[in-house]
């Protein structure tokens, strides 16, 4: 899929880090544990930023926190504003630009409401509408995903995943979002079903100017549908930079190993001295001030082990955190 043309970015996170409550440690002691560490990128409008990694390394706490769902620091514009200065009131009325789709559709969708009363819903909220004009919304949206009208007076638990899923997506466009975080949206689905649901997604970013950080630790479906990708680890991005540079040449160790792991090798870069990772994911709290994947890294120098890595760019704006480009 080609790089989509656009002129500006509809999402700008800088500094970002998210933190979350107290976690004991072995002694007793307690400290905050860090999800997400001082992380910086833009979603251009109309393009598909992939955010991929293993799980556990931060990539829906950032997608929550773009959102305002969760607390955070740092700054996050979408769509011209600044999440982060804004009133609890201020933000509900922005997030008329901006939805997420979840994981677990049966979960996301209360089973004891019918389809139509769960689409209604946020139309009510934000007192969108006469009942007619909210009704004919939801007839459309309900068409645009491959159901009709007879549908909405069922419940969730009669669908199935794919389908319940095809339902999350006509809930989160009733507000008419700019934006959408799709968070690992595919993967609890079957590969044929996975498809079918990249496809709708890709033809309603069409059709209805969408932009959309789709999250996953499947590098597969990554490669699939971004237009841009961004690496993170441990809550850190080790490497951004466009599909098609990426997909030429993986730069960071843990890009390489990522893609090396793929089930589907494309580049001559996916040998075997990458085919297994060489230890287990540290825990966040033990990994020291140098480099977060020196534990892990064929390449790991004595430098790794003492000092965080700068973030190197390429001509082609590739970015990577990694000393062996200094």
């Amino acid at each position: 899929m080609p790089d989509q043309p656009v002129e500006e970015n509809l999402v700008s996170v800088g500094n970002l880090s998210v933190s979350y409550g107290q976690a004991r440690m072995s002694l007793g002691a307690r400290q905050r544990f860090v999800a997400v560490d001082n992380v910086n990128f833009s979603v251009k409008k109309g393009s598909i930023v992939g955010l991929v990694g293993e799980t556990g390394c931060g990539k829906s706490s950032i997608g929550r926190a773009i959102l305002g769902l969760i607390p955070f620091s740092g700054k996050v514009s979408v769509a011209g504003k600044r999440i982060d200065a804004m009133s609890s009131e201020e933000l509900k009325r922005h997030r008329l630009h901006m939805q997420m789709i979840f994981q677990d559709p049966l979960s996301s969708l209360n089973r004891r409401k019918s389809i139509k009363s769960l689409m209604r819903q946020s139309l009510q909220l934000q007192r969108i509408g006469s009942r007619k004009e909210q009704n004919d919304r939801i007839s459309a949206l309900i068409k645009e995903v491959g159901f009709d009208d007879s549908i909405l007076t069922r419940y969730p638990h009669q669908f199935s995943g794919g389908q319940r899923q095809r339902i999350s997506i006509a809930r989160a466009l009733t507000l008419h979002p700019s934006f959408i975080v799709c968070d690992e949206a595919v993967s609890a689905l079957d590969v044929s079903v996975q498809a079918a649901i990249i496809n709708l997604l890709l033809d309603l970013r069409k059709k209805h100017d969408l932009t959309y950080l789709f999250i996953s630790h499947d590098l597969s479906v990554i490669e699939l549908i971004s237009d841009y990708i961004v690496v993170l680890y441990l809550g850190r991005i080790v490497e951004q930079g466009s599909k098609k540079a990426i997909m030429a040449r993986q730069m960071h160790p843990y890009t390489q190993i990522l893609f090396s792991t793929s089930p589907e090798p494309t580049t001559a870069q996916r040998t075997k001295k990458f085919q297994k990772i060489v230890s287990d994911i540290p825990q966040r709290n033990t990994v020291g001030e140098g480099c977060f994947f020196a534990s892990r890294c064929p390449f790991v120098m004595d430098k790794c082990r003492k000092t965080y890595p700068k973030t190197f760019e390429t001509a082609d704006n590739q970015k990577v955190a990694c000393w062996l480009y200094e």
